[in-house]
């Protein structure tokens, strides 16, 4: 990971921000053409595709198709995305030095017809149901107040990863092999680690969490994680471990048997209502998955389950590896984090144009993903770093038609 990130001061000025994340990519024109990019970002209109972003940044209506071909250029050229995206991540940790966790996740683009790489029917969180998308999974570094994205790649459905021919049509690299949703974040999360990035507590919901490969893999690694889980997953305590007949119970039985002392309110941060807080409980359990298949159990961990005051049944539970010492409030407000990565989300596709890309290309659609990315680490820069006097003259200009 690059270590001669600038002073945070320096990044002012938006030209001064482009230089840092492009610096020693391709010519000056391909280093223009991405700035030019990350500013169509930045522009207050609905619709960010290249059409409607090169008209309104054309300095006049007749170079409006010249403005356009720029950003139709800046994603599909050649130019090594791991270069920017390490550079970004120096930036990441220099904004966020109190970061405490890697948060993961999945999101769905919707997406009509199928030619664009990765569409597929499958499960959209935005839609909440399944539909034609491009499905998202990304790693990003996170305090209670802020998040940025550090990695977000295209998971590749099997319908796709197993048709050469499809794969040739959008160029999808050779290399690239069909992965579960797990694995990519595994995968990401080794990206980091071998760039050097400080490691982070992983927190994700229980599309990860519940998958038992997934933490092993970061226990293998020395990670610490707070794993969403299901209500159907199986335990066993502790105490009972040299009973080999001893049952696993559900999640939810273990819930349900625990007394109502047991449950404390805990709050965790301040809302837009108010403070935010609920009812949890955390104990010591061992994973019971494959059990009866001859698998090897996994250590003992902190079980957490969320059951609000009057709900018929717990929220929400998770797998923590964390010391046992560690305080139930912690572990809470840990498990609390992910909420960040949906407003990261939001952001991304309503005010940064993420799902705005019309191209079908696997390198166009990857740079673009890298492109919104640096958007948003100018824009936190601003919001969060400099004085609101400091940002209303700093923002690049946006030429009209």
């Amino acid at each position: 990971m690059d270590t001669t990130t600038p002073a945070l001061s320096d990044f002012r000025d938006f030209d001064a921000f482009v230089d840092y994340a492009f610096d020693g990519i391709g010519y000056k024109t391909t280093r223009d053409n991405l700035g030019l990019y990350v500013q169509s970002r930045l522009l207050t209109i609905d619709r960010k595709n290249s059409e409607v972003s090169g008209a309104h940044l054309a300095p006049a209506p007749h170079k409006a198709d010249a403005y356009r071909q720029k950003l139709t250029r800046s994603t599909l050229n050649e130019w090594p995305t791991e270069a920017v995206t390490e550079r970004l991540w120096a930036l990441a940790y220099q904004i966020m030095p109190n970061a405490s966790a890697w948060i993961i996740d999945s999101s769905g683009i919707p997406k009509k017809g199928d030619k664009s790489v990765g569409v597929a029917h499958q499960y959209c969180g935005e839609l909440g149901k399944l539909a034609n998308c491009q499905v998202l999974v990304s790693v990003h570094l996170s305090t209670s107040t802020l998040s940025l994205p550090l990695i977000m790649d295209l998971f590749l459905p099997e319908e796709w990863a197993f048709d050469p021919d499809r794969r040739a049509e959008v160029g999808v690299p050779e290399d690239i092999e069909f992965r579960s949703k797990p694995q990519m974040a595994v995968d990401q999360i080794d990206r980091l680690l071998d760039a050097g990035c400080a490691q982070k507590v992983v927190v994700a919901d229980a599309d990860f969490g519940a998958n038992q490969e997934f933490r092993k893999s970061l226990q293998m690694r020395g990670l610490e994680y707070m794993g969403g889980t299901r209500k159907n997953v199986t335990v066993m305590r502790p105490n009972k471990l040299r009973h080999h007949d001893q049952e696993a119970m559900s999640l939810f039985e273990v819930a349900k048997a625990l007394p109502d002392k047991a449950f404390c309110t805990i709050t965790w941060r301040e809302g837009t209502k108010g403070e935010l807080s609920s009812r949890f409980a955390a104990l010591r359990v061992v994973p019971a998955q494959g059990r009866h298949f001859g698998k090897e159990l996994e250590e003992e961990q902190w079980l957490l389950i969320e059951w609000p005051e009057g709900e018929k049944e717990p929220r929400h539970y998770w797998f923590s590896n964390l010391s046992q010492r560690t305080s139930i409030r912690r572990l809470v407000r840990l498990a609390m984090l992910r909420w960040r990565i949906e407003r990261d989300y939001q952001d991304l596709k309503q005010e940064l144009g993420l799902k705005d890309y019309q191209g079908r290309m696997w390198r166009g659609f990857h740079h673009h993903l890298v492109l919104c990315m640096a958007a948003m680490y100018y824009l936190a820069l601003h919001r969060q770093v400099f004085p609101p006097e400091a940002r209303a003259v700093d923002w690049p200009r946006q030429a009209k038609p």
